[in-house]
């Protein structure tokens, strides 16, 4: 806190549970457009990376990013590749750390828009090892991958006709190994694809709205099993696989639990909105669940945990009014959560956001609740069926990718107290008029914050702000006190000046005094003392002019005591006159007093002298 004026209680607040860094935290990334993060996981040393895309100047260009345990940003990347525009949607990291994402490439051929499959690598330092299109002859649209040694299993869908499921094998490099169109089953428009060990698993949906779980053969891709799930019609659902695989779909306001036994168990967290988004099991075996949901006016996201079929955790969270999950993972110690958010849309438009949140789902400064589901249970029948499949390959063509930077970012959010309208200055350059609270997008580092109002004392704090971080400033503004201003003056000069009997210096004398009441007094050696009350207004310029009486002595050649009369007179004349103080105008009143009686320290110095006087008299008498 700076200034010498400063009274205000400041206190900056890094939004993560503990100051600097922390095991548990949110943080906030991207451009100053719209940006957004669909997919998170974990690298084999513990960092995060999530993808997804970010829009500048009317484009729209992949995005990744990798982040260490603590938030901050190892590097922050997004694609541009020329001519198109893409996203990506799901992501897949192998055992030498590469990052394989999954996503879309749309371009315009004449009044025609088409989409292929979009499968980018990328080495741990976010570099673009090779970039592929593949193309169907159709709309085709990648979310969903898996990685087992070095097969890369990617799936979406492709339309020949209308949405079909579409899964390919890559080798490393991208090439195909096979791809597959399975006739009749449509696209559930999230991932679908699981690994249950070496088993591929994908998750579709059959005609009449019933789930159906396939497993695949993974060197060919045919079908081997096919199971339906009848009488119950799920609109798009996930899959996630832990002990045993799940099927997890949200109808709005129920959250439903699918296990391969056909057993179904749906909660209801007491809220509308419900969509489930992703899911993914911990080393523990409990599994987390995402959902789109509306918990407050405006759109949020829900966790729910369930551990051998109790809630371990239900908990709906609010970063903003409108918050969009897109993904999940679980680490060893925690859970991992990414999508998009407007918190900072007065600054910025959409930024992506990671959450690190431990097992219980706390989350520290952030608005979160606790909700304790209704919960309702069923069954469906399960039946095999028979699933047919045929060959489609794309074409397959390689793109130029231009990597750049995102440019670090950080966030500062600055509440005063009062509801008048406050100057932000940021080192010294004017950013905004503030009205109660506002947010500012800076770059990392220490900056000076300096707050004005009219009729406030100025305020300026440093701040320290870190890349996707939100740090909060709460400044308490002062109030100004307009001051008065009393000038004394004395007949002789010299004179000592009491305020509320404290000795404040000689006359002349000018002191600046806030608004009130005050004794003052004045006295010098060998003079009558001058005591007046004075009455000090908001600017205020009062002279008070006395004229010392002094203290006459009289003594006889006698042994009485000499006494001493006097008579006192007083005259009094008062000028006021208008004075500019700040912004205010203020009076100024001129007082002249007269003598004052024979008391204070006058009297005591007269005393004093008299017993040498007529000690002196005594000895002459004596000779």
């Amino acid at each position: 806190m700076k200034g010498a004026y400063l009274t205000a209680i400041t206190f900056m607040l890094l939004f993560s549970t503990l100051a600097g860094a922390s095991d548990y935290w949110v943080g906030f990334y991207g451009t100053t457009g719209y940006d957004e993060l669909r997919a998170v996981s974990v690298m084999p040393n513990g960092d995060i990376v999530a993808v997804g895309k970010v829009s500048l100047n009317g484009t729209t260009a992949p995005w990744a990013i990798r982040l260490d345990r603590y938030g901050r940003v190892l590097w922050s990347r997004y694609y541009r590749i020329q001519g198109v525009e893409a996203d990506l949607r799901a992501l897949a990291v192998d055992n030498d750390g590469n990052i394989v994402a999954v996503g879309s490439v749309r371009r315009k051929v004449g009044e025609t828009l088409t989409s292929d499959m979009l499968v980018m690598k990328l080495d741990g330092d976010g570099n673009v090892l090779w970039a592929r299109d593949y193309d169907a002859g159709s709309l085709e649209v990648g979310n969903s991958v898996v990685i087992e040694n070095n097969a890369i299993f990617v799936g979406g869908y492709a339309t020949p006709e209308s949405p079909e499921l579409w899964v390919l094998r890559l080798n490393p490099y991208g090439d195909v190994v096979w791809g597959k169109l399975y006739l009749g089953v449509y696209p559930t428009f999230k991932p679908f694809l699981a690994l249950d060990g070496s088993e591929v698993l994908a998750l579709g949906i059959l005609g009449s709205g019933s789930p159906v779980l396939m497993k695949l053969n993974p060197l060919s891709g045919g079908v081997t099993t096919a199971m339906e799930y009848l009488n119950l019609s799920l609109s798009s659902p996930v899959l996630a696989v832990g002990g045993n695989p799940s099927i997890l779909n949200g109808n709005g306001t129920c959250l439903t639990v699918l296990l391969p036994s056909g057993e179904w168990k749906c909660y209801n967290p007491g809220f509308g909105g419900v969509d489930v988004v992703g899911a993914a099991y911990s080393s523990g075996g409990t599994l987390y669940t995402l959902s789109v949901a509306k918990p407050w006016p405006g759109i949020n996201f829900y966790i729910l945990g369930l551990s051998g079929g109790s809630v371990a955790v239900s908990r709906a969270y609010r970063l903003s009014d409108l918050d969009v999950p897109r993904g999940i993972d679980v680490s060893a110690d925690s859970i991992l959560v990414a999508g998009s958010s407007e918190r900072f849309s007065s600054a910025v438009k959409t930024e992506g956001f990671v959450a690190k949140l431990p097992f219980n789902g706390a989350i520290g400064n952030y608005e979160s609740k606790d909700v304790s589901p209704a919960v309702f249970t069923g069954s469906s029948e399960v039946r095999a069926i028979r699933v047919s499949s045929r060959t489609l390959l794309p074409k397959v063509s390689s793109l130029e990718v231009r990597a750049r930077n995102v440019k670090p970012v950080g966030f500062l959010r600055v509440e005063v107290g009062i509801n008048e309208p406050v100057r932000l200055y940021i080192d010294g350059n004017f950013r905004a008029l503030l009205s109660g609270e506002g947010v500012l997008a800076l770059s990392p580092g220490e900056h000076v914050v300096k707050l004005t109002a009219n009729g406030y004392r100025d305020y300026e704090a440093t701040v320290s702000i870190r890349d996707g971080m939100e740090t909060l400033l709460k400044a308490e503004l002062e109030k100004k006190i307009e001051h008065g201003t009393l000038i004394v003056n004395s007949s002789p000069s010299h004179a000592a000046v009491y305020l509320n009997g404290t000795l404040i210096g000689w006359t002349p004398m000018e002191m600046n005094l806030t608004p009130g009441a005050y004794v003052v007094e004045i006295s010098k050696g060998g003079y009558r003392p001058y005591r007046e009350t004075v009455r000090i207004s908001p600017g205020e310029k009062k002279v008070l002019s006395v004229e010392l009486e002094k203290i006459p002595v009289s003594s006889t050649s006698t042994t009485s005591v000499p006494t001493t009369t006097s008579a006192t007179s007083t005259s009094r004349t008062t000028s006021s006159s208008t004075i500019p103080t700040g912004t205010r105008e203020g009076t100024s009143s001129s007082t002249t007093k007269g003598k004052g009686g024979f008391c204070g320290p006058a009297a005591i110095v007269a005393l004093s002298v008299s017993p040498l006087v007529l000690r002196r008299m005594f000895r002459r008498e004596d000779r």
